[in-house]
């Protein structure tokens, strides 16, 4: 039995270390996550103290990130050769041009190796400030295929003018939990003066989905039932979490009802419909939150 309940010593990451322990390489990651919840230091000083363990614990110290603050850190200054890269979204002035992020051991190829770590990922309102041309594009130029973090399964983000360019980046196809909001500030704004969502929405990845949650404010999700419903109809059987405060046609409804693994459906908006079968199979809803339009599954129900 190994314990991995108190902080791990510094001391014991040696670069001599030949404990069987860590030539396994599924310990080594549940130790290595155990320390970036608790210790993050001794998870550093294990990543510095064998090569061997380098990748299980870096992997682990990136897997979550809460703003793009960090990525930028570590994303190296663009200069040398033009980088000709057609993804590109906005103009590249000449102080960006990449140097080859293909040659091994280049900071373009450190770069992408941590990317290539992180499954989840918190775009906040704050990260504006990184959405310049200029400062995305450093980013931008050393991903892959125009995905900065390609294999990021979990992924929230606030809507926002600033921002409505990059999220299709950070659209990796293996998601698996989605949340979309909007910014504080634009929750009083009129429809019309806001960032069209329609794009983004019709971009995200949804084959993958167990948990999607959109939430664009009360003006934000007004006429957008068309949009949103597609959305809900192109999610499959992995699905277990649906939160989406706003009216859904009958056809999404009428998919929603036939999830065979559905255990939470919020923010219930839409009435059934009124030619659903009582003798319809329910999903194994374990939470059933209904707002005031969609209070006639009650009768339906019972």
């Amino acid at each position: 039995m190994i314990e991995i309940g108190g902080i791990l010593p510094t001391s014991l990451f040696t670069p001599n270390m030949h404990h069987r322990v860590f030539e396994i390489d599924e310990l080594v990651r549940l130790i290595s996550r155990h320390l970036v919840s608790t210790h993050r230091t001794s998870a550093v000083s294990l990543a510095c103290a064998s090569r061997s363990l380098e990748e299980s614990a870096l992997s682990s110290l990136w897997e979550l990130q809460d703003s793009l603050a960090t990525l930028m850190g570590v994303s190296p200054i663009i200069d040398g050769q033009v980088c000709d890269r057609g993804y590109l979204p906005y103009p590249t002035s000449p102080r960006l041009q990449a140097t080859d992020p293909d040659s091994p051991g280049s900071a373009w190829h450190r770069f992408r190796r941590h990317v290539v770590w992180m499954r989840r990922l918190l775009l906040k309102e704050e990260d504006d400030r990184w959405m310049k041309a200029d400062v995305f594009n450093q980013i931008l130029a050393g991903s892959t295929s125009g995905l900065v973090c390609p294999n990021l399964c979990f992924l929230t983000f606030y809507f926002t003018r600033a921002n409505k360019q990059i999220i299709p980046h950070f659209l990796s196809p293996h998601l698996t939990h989605s949340a979309i909001r909007v910014r504080t500030s634009y929750r009083n704004i009129p429809r019309d003066l806001l960032p069209d969502p329609i794009p983004i929405l019709q971009a995200l990845p949804t084959s993958r989905l167990q948990e999607l949650s959109i939430n664009l404010g009360p003006n934000g999700m007004d006429r957008l039932e068309d949009e949103i419903s597609s959305v809900v109809q192109r999610c499959g059987h992995s699905l277990r979490l649906l939160s989406t405060p706003a009216p859904l046609g009958e056809a999404a409804v009428y998919h929603i009802v036939g999830f065979k693994n559905l255990r939470v459906w919020n923010t219930v908006c839409s009435p059934p419909p009124s030619t659903l079968s009582l003798s319809t199979n329910f999903p194994p809803l374990r939470s059933l939150i209904l707002r005031k339009d969609g209070q006639g599954w009650i009768t339906w129900l019972a």
